[in-house]
């Protein structure tokens, strides 16, 4: 175990946040430490090259942060503890399967391994796509399951730091401080490609991948990507704008969930492209049923947003046409070509393997970690079967709640807006994440919004039972409360 100057860093920041810091604090750190995708905390040679990457040592400090002796908030931590419950049991199906299920099936499937071998190991390029191995226990069932414990850690402690008095507000602050730096590591990356600072920064164990395509470089940051760096971006950018068509901080969220759409839309990643698409029909058919979604003010100003950016679109075609034919047709290379490539082949193939693996396992799975999907619902399909399917769509629904009002329509309380943009967030991501996650950990970003989520509106519903004696307009206000 090798500890890297990014990890130092951390864990001097993480030490002092212990000492002097709060909860919600400790929630930030993680939060600003999720940028660091392509980077590592601390190198685990002895398993398999493996590393922790930081957010996920940041994870760590922020457990410890929350169950520090002496500081225990246990009505929140029980709390958070029921809130969560069905993301324990299918982490903890995950762990006991990452264990046990591997060696159940050991050579009795061919699977692809979660480190897939280098083009040049392989004799041609159709042996290279459709390339398997026998399954058997490796170390990545091992690290696959950490993962899945500090996911469903990190969900519990967010729910006890968003019981905070004003937590939301730090939330929110500091969503939209990582959202604007990512839009300028991710110029940075296009601007200067070969900049030192981002080099140091991508020192982590993952296949860092050439992003460039006929002299334009792709927008990627410090991710070893540009599809991790629009994954990333693209959940950061449904919670400022959900924030900003709820009024909440409108002046913070709307900017900047402007600067980060413009970032993901000339990031040229097609996991951008497809989240945005599909969260823009959710919003416009969410909108067409519940027409009080949008306020008047925020449609104008979409609309002259919207305007604005095609007449800048026209004005750069009549002015530098090669340019941006050039543009749009890496842009199509990247989103429309890739669907018939050979890196799509080997993705279906990939994915097809989790639905394999689920029917001859009889529906138990094959293990955590044992093989290398390109869909999340497939990996826990394959990996987790019956058991972590239902957990897992059960807590969706359970942190979406579809069936409350303020899931849809902007509730007067700020908490319970937040809330409900943080569960938008998690269903919004499923989209990707349903064509690109290569594991059936949903990832510690995710746990953030969850447990924010479940933390923001059940506190806020609870709050009518405190005040049933008032006057007809606290009656009023009750009722509204309550509708959160």
């Amino acid at each position: 175990m090798h500890l890297t100057l990014i990890g130092a860093a951390q864990f001097v920041i993480g030490f002092l946040l212990l000492m002097f810091g709060t909860v919600p604090s400790m929630l930030a750190f993680v939060i600003v430490s999720a940028l660091m995708m392509g980077s590592s905390a601390i190198d685990l040679p002895a398993i398999g090259a493996s590393s922790i990457p930081p957010i996920e040592f940041a994870a760590v400090f922020l457990t410890i942060r929350v169950l520090l002796p002496g500081s225990i908030n246990v009505p929140a931590l029980a709390a958070a503890l029921r809130a969560n419950i069905l993301m324990i049991f299918f982490v903890a199906y995950g762990i006991v399967g990452a264990i046990l299920l591997p060696r159940l099936y050991a050579g009795q499937i061919d699977v692809v391994p979660m480190r897939v071998r280098a083009l040049n190991r392989y004799e041609s390029m159709e042996r290279f796509t459709y390339a398997t191995q026998r399954l058997l226990p490796t170390s990545q069932n091992l690290t696959t399951a950490i993962y899945l414990l500090g996911t469903v850690m990190v969900a519990i402690c967010a729910y006890v730091a968003l019981t905070h008095k004003d937590a939301w507000r730090l939330l929110v602050k500091t969503v939209a401080v990582v959202a604007l730096i990512h839009v300028v590591i991710g110029i940075a990356s296009v601007a200067v490609p070969g900049n030192a600072v981002l080099t140091f920064f991508r020192n982590g164990a993952y296949a860092q991948i050439d992003n460039s395509y006929r002299g334009f470089v792709r927008m990627n940051g410090i991710a070893p990507e540009a599809s991790a760096y629009g994954g990333f971006g693209f959940m950061l950018f449904v919670f400022l704008f959900e924030c900003w068509i709820r009024d909440v901080m409108p002046r913070l969220t709307g900017p900047c969930a402007l600067a980060l759409g413009l970032a993901l839309g000339a990031s040229t990643s097609s996991l951008a492209y497809l989240g945005l698409v599909s969260y823009a029909v959710l919003v416009f058919l969410r909108s067409v049923v519940f027409p009080k979604t949008m306020r008047v003010d925020r449609l104008l100003v979409l609309g002259a947003t919207t305007m604005l950016f095609l007449m800048v679109v026209a004005a750069a075609s009549v002015w530098y046409p090669r340019l941006v034919a050039e543009f749009g047709d890496m842009i199509t290379h990247f989103t429309l070509e890739k669907s018939q490539s050979q890196s799509s082949e080997q993705r279906q193939f990939w994915s097809l393997i989790g639905y394999r693996a689920f029917l001859e396992s009889y529906g138990l799975g094959i293990g955590a970690g044992s093989f290398r999907s390109s869909s999340l619902i497939t990996a826990i399909m394959g990996s987790m079967g019956v058991i972590g399917i239902v957990c897992f769509v059960s807590y969706l629904l359970q942190v979406f709640k579809p069936l409350r009002l303020s899931t849809y329509v902007s509730p007067a309380d700020p908490r319970a807006a937040v809330g409900a943009a943080a569960s938008w967030v998690c269903f919004a991501s499923m989209v990707p994440a349903a064509v690109g996650s290569p594991t059936p950990d949903p990832g510690v970003l995710f746990a953030v919004f969850a447990g924010a989520a479940l933390a923001l509106r059940p506190a806020v519903s609870r709050k009518p039972q405190r005040i049933q004696a008032g006057p007809p307009s606290g009656q009023a206000a009750m009722h509204d409360t309550a509708m959160a």
